[in-house]
């Protein structure tokens, strides 16, 4: 029973730190920047004649783009510190971060596979009766190198070390790969703790977790991580609250699903050179 609940632990704790550091940092940054807001505007409403700064400026203030941005980096920079200062000597024996095993080929096929499975996905939900929220749709229009490097790079980072490079690396010594990689990629849904964005990342975790089996090397999922999300950010940018026709719709469904299916084979054929001991 022991064992059980110590390799279940194994598991679990490094989410639950991913999830507590999201709580906390972001929590603490607002109390700080809460008090250096309302002493800021406090002065300023002096100077103007003024005695105290109205809720709604602090509030304003304090929840402006920038404002939820930043803790969310901070954040994720913490806990990949942590991370790395427990498992440094694991990673360094096993060689987590080589870049020998990072091939051109894969490496593209990944990165478009991202951007053509990311369209895909958005039309299969389109059509699905669920009100769908995305994180970066409050903040669309602010600065998109800053929301690429947060929600795109930062993010994809530390889930796919977290997920991936942990969770399912662990998991495939407990039990058989195909278990592995559902369970992994329910873990990854759950965690988004939203039907729908979960199923997004339900779906996104299985081909992750199998272009993570097929080549061991967190580069390439981190790549394709990030040229998904990248993806949602530069579309919601682009798009915004803009209707698209049906038929518009359906040909870039089509597109996406072939080149999707395409990369996929294609990644999957490097995998068998790999194996057959060929070029990648």
């Amino acid at each position: 029973m022991k064992t059980i609940l110590k390799n279940i632990w194994k598991i679990i704790c490094y989410p639950l730190l991913y999830l507590v550091m999201q709580l906390v940092i972001p929590f603490g940054y607002m109390l700080v920047m809460s008090f250096v807001i309302g002493l800021k505007l406090g002065v300023e409403g002096i100077i103007a004649g003024e005695f105290t700064p109205s809720f709604d400026e602090v509030a304003g203030t304090l929840l402006s783009p920038i404002n939820i941005i930043i803790p969310v980096i901070i954040s994720i920079f913490i806990t990949l510190i942590l991370i790395f200062a427990i498992l440094q000597r694991e990673w360094k024996a096993e060689k987590f971060w080589s870049v020998t095993k990072i091939k051109p080929t894969p490496l593209v096929l990944c990165c478009v596979f991202g951007i053509a499975f990311n369209i895909l996905t958005i039309f299969v939900f389109v059509f699905i009766p669920v009100q769908q929220q995305s994180p970066i749709d409050d903040l669309v229009g602010y600065n998109l190198l800053l929301e690429l490097f947060s929600f795109a790079l930062c993010a994809a980072l530390i889930e796919e070390v977290i997920f991936r490079g942990i969770i399912l690396k662990r998991l495939s010594k407990m039990m058989k790969l195909p278990i592995v990689i559902i369970l992994q990629a329910l873990i990854f849904g759950v965690i988004h703790f939203d039907l729908v964005q979960g199923s997004y990342a339900f779906v996104v975790g299985l081909v992750l977790g199998l272009v993570y089996i097929w080549f061991d090397s967190i580069w390439l999922v981190i790549a394709l991580h990030c040229t998904y999300n990248a993806t949602s950010v530069i579309l919601t940018h682009i798009l915004g609250e803009t209707e698209i026709e049906l038929l518009y719709l359906i040909i870039a469904g089509a597109a996406a699903l072939i080149v999707s299916a395409v990369c996929l084979v294609g990644l999957y054929n490097r995998k068998l050179d790999i194996i057959n001991g060929g070029e990648q």
